[in-house]
This record gives C-alpha cells, structure tokens and sequence, in this order.
C-alpha cells in the first residue's frame, strides 16, 4: 500500500517533456538518453521497463559527491518544470523562409535526377492534395516545381558558391553573409 499511495504523487515520466534534441540508445538492459539543446546536454538512463506516463523517482548512489549528484538530480527537476510544451518548441524553432526554399530545390533535384516526374516530385513536396488541386497544364504549382528543380541544377553546377560569399560591407544591413534564391 506504502508503494501505490507513492506511485499516485511522484512524478510521471514522458520523455516528451524533456527538451531539446533526443538521441535514444539501448545497450541491452537500459536505456540512454543525451538531450542536446541551448542550456547543454544532459544524460539519462533508465531501465527499459519504464514507459511513457509511468511514476519514476531519482536513485542517488551514495558517496563523497553526494551535493553534485543532488545538484544534477535539482537541474533535471528545474528543466522537467521549465520544459516547453511540444506545440511551443515547434513553433519557436521553424526553418526560416530561405532555408526551406533551399531544402524544397534540393529534393526537387534529387527526385529529378533520380527519374521522378514533375507531378510526382510535386506530390512529394507539397501533398496530394495540393497538387489534385492545383496541378494543370500551366499552373503556378508546375512552374514551381520546374523553377525549383532548375534552381537545384544551378546550384549542383556551381551556383552555391553564391551561399557562401559575403555582401560588401555597404550593402544591406551589416555585412554578413547572405543567402538569397
């Protein structure tokens, strides 16, 4: 009884509540879990048993650096507190405008070279609805797709050295560099 009045108070687990990027390893009889994020990167391990939602406690081995153990375990607790809801973390770290473009005309040049149809690639990057919506003989979702995958080509052949040259320091707002369509 002592155990199941416990396990209603403590903390339930969810790796979801941890933030930052996750990488998962199993080495047989626990399980290892490296956060990375802004603040650092913290290590968990856990037995494999435990699941999503599930009472979890902290285990302290006892020894002579019982306060930096208790420190961590008081971090872990602050970080589980200050956690971002999932929805939150998705909306503060979207890909900016250019960065997308740039991934849409490499996917539409890997589909290309790789023999896909224009239809077909342009399924892949904006949905079948989309392109049942949109897609005709001179649409601007065709035109789209054919400018990316051009894009893409002149990228391939040279044209992403203009990625990586810096503006003159006259020009624009501070003289970094610049990435532009």
């Amino acid at each position: 009884m002592i155990g199941d009045a416990k396990a209603n108070t403590a903390a339930r687990f969810s790796i979801w509540r941890l933030p930052g990027r996750k990488q998962i390893c199993h080495d047989g009889a626990q399980l290892h879990l490296a956060c990375a994020s802004a603040a650092g990167t913290r290590r968990l391990t856990w037995p494999s048993d435990l699941a999503d939602g599930d009472p979890f406690a902290f285990v302290i081995p006892s020894g002579l650096d019982l306060r930096m153990q208790w420190s961590l375990v008081s971090g872990y607790t602050e970080t589980l507190k200050a956690a971002f809801p999932v929805r939150q973390v998705a909306q503060v770290f979207r890909p900016s405008r250019s960065s997308l473009l740039h991934l849409r005309m490499l996917q539409a040049l890997d589909g290309s070279l790789a023999g896909a149809s224009h239809r077909d690639i342009a399924t892949t990057l904006f949905g079948k609805r989309a392109v049942t919506r949109r897609w005709y003989a001179d649409s601007e979702l065709r035109a789209q797709v054919r400018h990316l995958i051009r894009k893409g080509r002149a990228l391939m052949s040279g044209d992403y050295r203009r990625l990586l040259q810096s503006s003159p320091k006259g020009e624009g707002d501070s003289g970094h560099s610049t990435i532009s369509p």
